[in-house]
């Protein structure tokens, strides 16, 4: 069976999606905040997968001829659906961790002797003090660090806004350019709907006068004198003298 087929094979993306995930939220403990992003903008990728493939199964579902088989997969997009939530759940409560670790002040990490200074030993207070030192440098070291991958988040996102601004500015450049083009082109349609009214009308006058020209030469052939000939376009416009003929019944 064909959606059968289909069936097994999205089941198959979508265990391999999951196992995907949950390496990368492994991995997303502790990494910096590159890594950070490029994980969560991969796991964020990968729930829409299963989003659209969990679609695909449900209508694949719908066409199976097997009543077994439709229970089967019915259940399994449904645990799917319960292994994405939960998952999502879990990469959120990590994130929030990993927040409220990176507010803390790293000076807060630095490990202090119980012991009294005043119970040191010059030996033992100058370790303190390179300890402290020590400490200290690596909390400021790790601060710069972090510092730098925020510029560089901050960086990238200023280019993407300056990239989306002249992208809006091409955008409206080309809406003037249409709305000029429309209101040109309705221009010339008007143009060409006078021009066609005046066609009409005159064309109407013409279609007038060649009637009223063919209902004078139908009035004068038929209702004048029978005698008398009617002489087009002479007798009509006036142009010459009218011709008579006596009929050879008259001439007797």
């Amino acid at each position: 069976d064909t959606n059968l087929a289909i069936l097994k094979d999205n089941k198959r993306q979508i265990e391999n999606i999951i196992r995907k995930i949950q390496g990368n939220k492994e991995k997303f403990k502790g990494a910096d905040l590159s890594e950070k992003k490029r994980l969560k903008d991969g796991i964020n990728l990968d729930f829409r997968s299963i989003k659209e493939i969990i679609s695909t199964m449900e209508m694949e579902i719908s066409s199976l001829k097997s009543e077994e088989a439709e229970v089967e997969y019915k259940g399994l997009v449904t645990n799917y659906k319960i292994q994405s939530k939960d998952l999502m759940e879990e990469i959120r409560a990590i994130e929030l961790q990993e927040q409220e670790k990176s507010n803390n002040l790293d000076i807060n990490e630095i490990q202090i002797v119980e012991k009294p200074i005043d119970k040191l030993t010059v030996l033992e207070a100058m370790d303190r003090g390179d300890k402290v030192l020590d400490e200290g440098d690596r909390a400021i070291e790790r601060m710069t660090k972090k510092i730098a991958e925020t510029k560089d988040v901050s960086s990238n996102i200023k280019q993407n806004l300056i990239k989306q601004r002249e992208q809006l500015i091409n955008t409206q450049k080309n809406l003037k350019e249409m709305d000029y083009s429309l209101d040109r082109a309705n221009k010339t349609l008007k143009n060409m709907l006078k021009m066609y009214a005046t066609d009409k009308i005159i064309l109407g006058l013409i279609v007038i006068i060649a009637l009223a020209i063919i209902a004078i030469i139908i009035v004068g052939a038929v209702g004048g004198d029978p005698g008398e000939k009617f002489n087009v376009p002479h007798d009509i416009f006036g142009g010459g003298k009218k011709t008579t003929t006596t009929s050879t019944t008259n001439m007797r």
